[in-house]
């Protein structure tokens, strides 16, 4: 936990970010230096300066915390002259080990935002090393938390000021809501229930919303998929299915040529030959379960 401060908790913290005290003492032209100032007493005690940007209408104010190799970045509206949102981003991976439950995952999140609603956790894998995914929600404020699920370190944090919108909460603005087709925004656990009915019995090791789209990757039997979803509607945009070489070389004890596969449709057919899997055999191997 931050020394000095704890994000967003204390009474002066959510007061300036939920604009319950005024900035507008400021002079008519909203600064830099004043845009400064303002990131200045949310960010912990010990932070350096970085640097302040000024962006379509919003002041970026960057420092870093050394003790933790911890960037923050403070956004604030030159309009309303009040903080948007605030992130934070940690040097470092997620972990190949998982030591911490989702329950313990989530009671970090909990801890640090007073009253956070969980949306939903996700383990998610890139390259063999895991990270927990946690959206929150408030009535004022909305966010992410990426934390690695060995040391319980939180890798990044993105906290939004205002209501979270429906696409966010996972309300479904058509009546039935339960058809892959419906005419209003999905949610992330819709979204990943429709790529399992996609894959059954598969496991999802990858979950992130692009631009409006799902981009769900999954795993199953030396398989690896990628399904995206209108996050919108909820169709299907696309499909594609590889290979584990390593899955099957490992499971056969066998490194040869994969480009026997070239030879073989997707479902185990000989081109050539006719041969199904399990009748075939290479190198003295047989391709039965």
């Amino acid at each position: 936990m931050m020394k000095g401060k704890k994000l967003l908790t204390s009474a002066v913290a959510l007061a300036l970010l939920l604009g319950t005290f005024s900035v507008h003492s400021f002079a008519a032209g909203f600064t830099a230096a004043q845009a400064r100032e303002l990131a200045k007493k949310q960010v912990p005690s010990g932070c350096t300066y970085l640097k302040t940007e000024l962006d379509d209408g919003y002041y970026e104010v960057e420092y870093y915390l050394e003790s933790k190799s911890e960037k923050h970045e403070v956004k604030i509206s030159t309009a309303s002259q009040k903080i948007v949102s605030y992130k934070t981003d940690r040097d470092g991976k997620g972990s190949a080990q998982v030591s911490l439950s989702k329950a313990q995952a989530k009671k970090l999140v909990t801890d640090e935002i007073s009253g956070a609603e969980i949306v939903d956790t996700l383990l998610e894998s890139d390259d063999g090393l895991k990270e927990y995914k946690i959206r929150f929600k408030t009535d004022s404020l909305y966010g992410s938390y990426e934390i690695n699920p060995n040391s319980g370190a939180i890798l990044e944090r993105e906290i939004k000021i205002g209501t979270a919108p429906a696409s966010w909460t996972g309300s479904v603005s058509s009546s039935s809501g339960s058809s892959s087709s419906s005419s209003g925004p999905i949610s992330s656990a819709k979204a990943r229930e429709l790529a399992l009915k996609v894959v059954p019995g598969a496991t999802i090791t990858d979950f992130d919303l692009d631009d409006g789209v799902y981009e769900i990757e999954l795993y199953k039997d030396g398989y690896e998929y990628d399904v995206e979803f209108s996050a919108a509607t909820g169709k299907q945009l696309s499909y594609s299915r590889d290979r584990d070489d390593d899955y099957w070389d490992d499971r056969y004890n066998d490194d040869w040529d994969d480009d026997w596969y070239d030879h073989h449709d997707w479902d185990g057919h000989d081109y050539h030959g006719g041969h199904t899997w399990e009748q075939s055999h290479h190198n003295g191997h047989y391709y039965d379960d």
